[in-house]
C-alpha cells in the first residue's frame, strides 16, 4: 500500500493568499480603467475630428489678392468704455413759455398776412390783419366814454367845491360821485379790452379810429402753422396760427417707475431723431417727474438740449433716447466687424486649427480659411460694440471687409 505524505509546509499561509487576491483585483480595475480611457480618448479624437471636418466644410477661403483688393484687416478685441444706459423714447418739444397759439378776441374778416409758415417773428410783430366792425364800435364806445369820463371829473370837482361852501346839497354831490364811479369803471374796462388787442388807448382818445387791427406774436420764434385764408370770417377763440421758439426746445421722455431707482447718478442723455438715426446728440437731465401716470406707469422727464443741435429739428419730432447712468469697460470690436443675418450677429475668424497670425498664413500660403462664429453683443458706443460671448481674448478677427463675404 502506498501512503501519501501531507505536510502543512506545502500550504501557503492565509495572509499571503489575501495579498494575492487584492493584487489580482487591483490589476483587474486598472485593466478596466485603461480600456475605458482608451475608448474615451478615441471618442474625443473622433469628436474633434468631426468638429474639424464640419468647420472645414463651412470654411470661407480668401486669397491674398482678395484680402488686399477688398482692403480687409484682422484685429483683436480691445477694452473700450461703454455707458450703462436705459433705453426709452420721447420727443423734441417746446416748453409752455416758448410756444403760443394766436387767436383773436373779437370777430372779423382776415384781410392780409405779413408772414407765412417757417418765417421767423419777434415778440410783438404783426402777423395777421383783421377788419372788424366790432373793433370800430369798441373804439367808438371807448372814445365816447373817455369824453364823458373827463367831463364828469370836471363836474365832480365843481360840485365838491360848492359842497365845501355849502352852496349845494350833499345828495347832489353823492349823485355826481356815483355817476363818476360808474363811468370810470366802464372807461377802465374798455381800456383793458383795447390793451388785449394791443391797441394804444391814448391814440383813440386823440381821435384816431381804425377799421382794422393786427394780431401779433406774443413770443419770439418761428411760425409753425397758419390755419386761415384771406376773406375768412373768424370768431373769438379760434386758433389762426402758432409760433414756437425753437431755441428753447427741450427733450421730453418717459421712464417706467422701475427704472427711476437706477437714475441716482444719471445726468446725461444721448438721443437721435427718427429721420437721422446715425446722428447722435447729447442733452442734460433737468427734471425727473414726481407723478406716475396710472395708465402707462411712466414718469415724464425733461432734458436740456443744445440749441445748435435742434435748430433744424421740428417741434414734436420723435426721438430714441439712452439715459446714461454710469460707465464701465468691456472687450469690444468695431461695429464693422459684425456680420448681421436677421436678428443674429456673427464675426469671421480663422479656422480653430490655424495657430499662426493671419498675416503670416496669407504670406506663406497665399490664402486663408475663415469661419463665421455667432456672438452675443451688448452696448454700442462710438463705433464699437461690446462682445458678451464667446470669449475672444487674443483671437484674430476679421474687423474690416467681412460684410462682402
Amino acid at each position: 500500500m502506498t501512503s501519501s505524505i501531507y505536510s502543512t509546509d506545502m500550504i501557503p499561509n492565509r495572509p499571503y493568499l489575501n495579498r494575492i487576491k487584492r493584487l489580482i483585483k487591483t490589476q483587474g480595475y486598472l485593466l478596466v480603467l485603461g480600456l475605458f480611457s482608451t475608448l474615451l480618448v478615441a471618442c474625443n479624437n473622433s469628436s474633434t475630428e468631426e468638429n474639424t471636418e464640419e468647420a472645414n466644410d463651412q470654411a470661407i477661403i480668401i486669397t491674398k489678392s482678395q484680402f488686399e483688393n477688398e482692403k480687409m484687416a484682422f484685429g483683436q478685441t480691445e477694452l473700450q468704455t461703454f455707458d450703462k444706459s436705459i433705453e426709452t423714447s420721447g420727443l423734441i418739444e417746446a416748453p409752455a413759455n416758448a410756444s403760443a397759439l394766436i387767436t383773436s378776441f373779437i370777430s372779423g374778416t382776415i384781410s392780409s398776412f405779413s408772414k407765412k409758415p417757417g418765417d421767423r417773428v419777434t415778440k410783438g410783430e404783426a402777423i395777421i390783419e383783421l377788419k372788424s366792425s366790432q373793433f370800430i364800435e369798441l373804439q367808438q364806445e371807448y372814445q365816447e366814454t373817455a369824453v364823458r369820463f373827463k367831463s364828469l371829473a370836471i363836474e365832480l370837482k365843481r360840485i365838491q367845491n360848492l359842497q365845501a361852501e355849502q352852496i349845494t346839497s350833499k345828495s347832489n354831490l353823492q349823485t355826481t360821485e356815483a355817476e363818476y364811479k360808474t363811468v370810470e369803471i366802464k372807461h377802465n374796462a374798455l381800456k383793458a379790452k383795447l390793451s388785449l388787442l394791443q391797441i394804444d388807448p391814448n391814440k383813440i382818445e386823440n381821435g384816431m379810429i381804425s377799421s382794422s387791427l393786427w394780431l401779433r406774436s406774443p413770443v419770439n420764434g418761428y411760425i409753425t402753422s397758419l390755419n386761415a385764408v384771406i376773406g375768412q370770417y373768424i370768431e373769438p377763440g379760434i386758433t389762426l396760427t402758432s409760433v414756437v421758439d425753437i431755441s428753447q426746445m427741450q427733450l421730453k421722455f418717459f421712464l417706467y417707475e422701475k427704472d427711476v431707482a437706477q437714475l441716482s447718478h444719471a445726468k446725461k442723455v444721448i438721443y437721435n431723431i427718427l429721420d437721422s438715426p446715425d446722428k447722435q446728440y447729447k442733452a442734460e437731465i433737468i427734471n425727473i417727474g414726481k407723478q406716475i401716470d396710472p395708465e402707462t406707469h411712466k414718469l415724464v422727464c425733461y432734458a436740456k438740449t443744445n440749441p445748435d443741435d435742434i435748430k433744424n429739428i421740428p417741434n414734436g419730432a420723435f426721438a430714441k433716447i439712452k439715459v446714461i447712468d454710469s460707465d464701465y469697460q468691456a472687450l469690444s470690436l468695431p461695429e464693422q466687424a459684425l456680420v448681421k443675418e436677421g436678428n443674429k450677429n456673427y464675426i469671421i475668424t480663422p479656422l480653430p486649427q490655424i495657430t499662426q497670425a493671419p498675416g503670416l498664413v496669407l504670406e506663406k500660403e497665399g490664402k486663408i480659411s475663415l469661419i463665421k462664429t455667432e456672438v452675443t453683443i451688448g452696448e454700442t458706443d462710438n463705433g464699437f460694440v461690446e462682445i458678451l460671448s464667446p470669449k475672444l481674448a487674443e483671437k484674430w478677427i476679421l474687423v474690416k471687409g467681412g460684410g462682402n463675404l
